[in-house]
């Protein structure tokens, strides 16, 4: 029998939560509300496994919060126009985890990657010897200390989505795409409590054969896109496929490719960068090149926005 590997988990809560409510919200609802689930697949299904995670540490905004899809089913259910990561918290410690509270520290960023690769980099002279580091967060600047990690000759496993950096990806031995670990956090039958309506209702209809379940998903991108003034940013984009198309677009893994950015790919019309927070679609013949310059590029919903949190 395979002795499990001694590894250590570190979490960027608002990363994670922020990518996966971009692909379906009820994946990001199950992944705060039972990190039992996802946990149990990383101990033993996961690859590289089975591994004892001894650490696990979830680097949390106590203020953050998001909207839900307006008028969307968890929306609904809630009751409430924000959903607050804090609501969370007791969820993560009752599963192991040390919550580490990383309050924001200027108007549109905290402080959790600092923390959280100030605390891998200590793990390296923790007495036990952890010989895999799983850190769950799309975040390039994470790569200069997975160089770090790599010449202490640990394993590296990174949970992000396919939009992360390609020098993250290339420094890191494992990597899963954010759209597969989706998929794991959501149970074949809603836990209680759940919503009253279906989550996988099919809106437009599931087209069933792959190629066209792409056609029809590429067909709504252009739509969008041909619609837009600038580009598009990629998660809000990928909550309106969603919800456009139905809960058909999550079970088919974007008829079959894996992710919207893996669809995207070789699509001549469509241009895909990436960038901070997941990365703008655009039409190269309507728009210019995205800037990284510009933290809010072309909103899909013309709802107002809530204020800023003080």
């Amino acid at each position: 029998m395979t002795e499990p590997r001694r590894a250590a988990l570190y979490l960027d809560f608002d990363n994670v939560f922020a990518g996966l409510v971009a692909i379906d919200e009820w994946a990001a609802w199950n992944f705060a509300s039972h990190p039992t689930r996802w946990l149990a697949w990383l101990a033993d299904g996961a690859p590289g496994g089975p591994r004892r995670l001894l650490v696990r540490r979830c680097y949390l905004n106590p203020a953050g919060w998001t909207e839900p899809e307006p008028n969307g089913e968890l929306a609904g259910w809630l009751g409430q126009p924000r959903l607050y990561y804090s609501r969370f918290r007791a969820d993560f410690v009752r599963a192991g985890f040390t919550v580490v509270d990383c309050p924001r520290l200027a108007r549109l960023k905290n402080a959790a990657d600092i923390v959280m690769a100030l605390d891998i980099h200590e793990a390296l002279g923790h007495p036990t010897r952890f010989e895999e580091m799983l850190i769950l967060s799309g975040d390039s600047d994470f790569t200069p200390l997975l160089h770090r990690l790599r010449e202490h000759d640990r394993r590296i496993m990174v949970i992000a989505p396919d939009s992360a950096a390609a020098a993250l990806r290339a420094a890191a031995d494992q990597v899963i795409p954010l759209g597969e670990f989706a998929d794991i956090t959501i149970p074949a039958e809603a836990d209680p409590p759940g919503p009253s309506n279906d989550p996988n209702s099919d809106p437009t209809g599931d087209p069933m054969e792959p190629t066209a379940q792409r056609a029809a998903i590429l067909a709504t991108l252009r739509r969008l896109v041909a619609a837009a003034e600038a580009p598009l940013h990629l998660p809000a984009l990928g909550k309106r496929i969603h919800l456009e198309l139905g809960g058909w677009v999550r079970r088919s893994r974007f008829g079959g490719a894996g992710t919207l950015a893996r669809l995207i790919e070789g699509a001549e019309d469509l241009v895909l960068e990436s960038g901070p927070g997941g990365g703008w679609l655009y039409d190269p013949r309507r728009h210019a090149p995205p800037s990284l310059q510009q933290p809010d590029l072309a909103p899909l919903s013309d709802a107002p926005r809530a204020p800023e949190e003080p």
